[in-house]
């Protein structure tokens, strides 16, 4: 387990009470209309499911989370109570040896280690359908920084970057955007055929 796996956990009850419950909102929300009911979608950190887990909820996707920290697991799979849930590491993941019409990685990727970024791109990306959608968030420039939360390092490999990762892997980028909270996001479809 990353040093990044464990503080989240350490911190898990200060998250739930201080999380911003409106940012990301209407992003996620315009995002997860692209899916029908009964969608698989992968909720990466997943944390405790609120606000934005409940966004998939809502539009009745099969839902499955993986987050490292247990305590915010337990309050996800009871936000998500028909979700299936992993309590392990994004970079270690199998992904319940599934193939997904979405994947959501909110707040997530830049608390990871930069080779721990692309090992987890390149993994989750090959279990992504033809046609299926990424989203996930992280600053669109190359810089380094300590999480408000954990104190912990942060990294942002940089959009070049992003996008390279991306497109070795068969998705195009369908846009890039920021919230009100100064997330920036990359939306991307998984094509036909390399």
């Amino acid at each position: 387990m990353s040093a990044s796996d464990t503080s989240y956990e350490d911190i898990a009850s200060i998250y739930m009470q201080s999380e911003r419950r409106e940012v990301g909102v209407p992003e996620v929300r315009s995002w997860v209309s692209n899916f029908s009911a009964g969608d698989l979608v992968l909720d990466l950190g997943c944390g405790h499911g609120s606000p934005l887990g409940l966004l998939l909820k809502e539009r009745d996707l099969r839902v499955y989370g993986i987050d490292a920290s247990p305590t915010l697991l337990e309050q996800y799979a009871k936000n998500l109570p028909d979700a299936e849930v992993a309590c392990e590491s994004v970079v270690d993941s199998d992904f319940f040896q599934k193939k997904f019409d979405g994947v959501l990685a909110w707040g997530l990727l830049f608390l990871l280690s930069e080779d721990e970024q692309v090992k987890t791109l390149n993994r989750v990306l090959q279990h992504i359908v033809p046609g299926g959608r990424f989203l996930f968030t992280s600053p669109w420039q190359r810089c380094q920084w300590d999480d408000l939360l954990t104190g912990r390092e942060s990294v942002a490999i940089g959009g070049e970057k992003y996008r390279s990762i991306l497109v070795e892997n068969g998705l195009k980028v369908l846009q890039e955007y920021s919230d009100a909270g100064e997330n920036y996001y990359y939306d991307a479809i998984k094509l036909d055929a390399l």
